[in-house]
């Protein structure tokens, strides 16, 4: 079975899909700035689109963040194909939790990675820091650099963990 997470670019970002096999080994990346290559909207869709479906026969779920891209997510799941399509919502509490649950699996190299020069410098750049208000950790990467690929294989490995434990269930 397969797991896909998906990080929506805005502005300057990466759109990053990432899937993943079952023993947490990444499959597959795809990684594309719809401004930088100068895409139009549903060009962007297809090519999200596009990853889904060459998946589809072995996958499990894909975990699409829905932050301030419901419009996408709706017109996406307006196919019928992409039924494995559930909506996740990166916020003050689920990145923590989603990095911090990815760390341990990280050290026991139990996820497995290819040599890809853009990860593995999102991987080394992407840090935790204490605020000093709430005392909580916040994760990002130093300033300026991307964390598109970190938080796509992040999504994608809580969705291997969250499927593989009974899955999510949605009201629809």
């Amino acid at each position: 079975r397969v797991y896909i997470g998906i990080d929506i670019g805005v502005a300057q970002d990466y759109t990053v899909l990432t899937a993943m096999a079952e023993e947490y080994r990444v499959v597959d990346i795809d990684r594309f700035n719809y401004t930088e290559q100068g895409m139009y909207y549903d060009e962007s869709k297809e090519r999200i689109k596009s990853f889904y479906l060459k998946h589809d026969n072995s996958l499990a779920a894909a975990y699409f963040e829905v932050n301030n891209n419901d419009l996408l997510f709706d017109d996406l799941t307006d196919d019928e194909r992409m039924y494995k399509l559930v909506p996740f919502t990166t916020s003050a509490q689920s990145k923590p939790e989603i990095i911090r649950n990815r760390i341990k699996p990280f050290e026991d190299k139990v996820i497995k990675i290819p040599k890809n020069t853009d990860l593995i410098k999102e991987l080394y750049d992407f840090k935790s820091k204490r605020n000093a208000i709430t005392g909580n950790l916040q994760f990002s990467n130093t300033d300026g650099k991307h964390d598109d690929m970190v938080m796509s294989l992040a999504i994608c490995a809580y969705c291997a963990a969250e499927e593989q434990d009974g899955g999510v269930t949605l009201f629809l």
